[in-house]
C-alpha cells in the first residue's frame, strides 16, 4: 500500500468551500503541482509519454483528480520532495481548504509536516 496519498478535500467542493462552484463537475477537476514553478524551463510529462521522447522530462508533476487521489510510494520519497517546488504548494491547497495529505496511518498530515519534509514513518501527525 502507498505510503503518502494527496487528495482532495472533501469539504472544498460543499456549499461554502473554495470549490463550491465547481461541485457538479468534480470528476473532471484536477490539480496540478508541478516543479518547475520558480524556473523558465518545463517540459510537460504527458508530451514525453505520449510521443515517446528519448529524454524525461526536466521536472515532476503530480495530478490531483476529482475523486481520484496522487499517491507516493513511500513517507521518505515525500519528504525529499523540493520544498519550494512541491511541498509548498501542497501546504498553500491545504492551508486554503483544497487538498489534504494521508499518511500511511491514513490519519491526515498537518502543515508543519508537510512544510518541513518530516512525515514520520510511522505513524502521521496531525499538527
Amino acid at each position: 500500500m502507498p505510503a503518502v496519498m494527496i487528495e482532495f478535500e472533501p469539504a472544498a467542493f460543499s456549499a461554502g468551500g473554495p470549490l463550491a462552484a465547481y461541485a457538479d463537475a468534480k470528476e473532471k477537476m484536477r490539480w496540478v503541482i508541478q516543479t518547475g514553478v520558480r524556473t523558465a524551463v518545463h517540459i510537460d510529462c504527458n508530451v514525453w509519454f505520449r510521443d515517446n521522447y528519448p529524454q524525461p522530462p526536466n521536472s515532476l508533476s503530480i495530478v490531483v483528480k476529482g475523486s481520484h487521489p496522487s499517491w507516493i510510494d513511500t513517507v521518505d520519497e515525500f519528504n525529499r520532495l523540493e520544498y519550494w517546488e512541491v511541498r509548498a504548494q501542497i501546504a498553500n491547497a491545504i492551508e486554503r481548504g483544497i487538498l489534504r495529505v494521508r499518511g500511511v496511518d491514513g490519519n491526515v498530515i498537518g502543515v508543519n509536516a508537510i512544510r518541513t519534509g518530516t512525515l514520520p514513518t510511522g505513524g502521521s501527525p496531525v499538527a
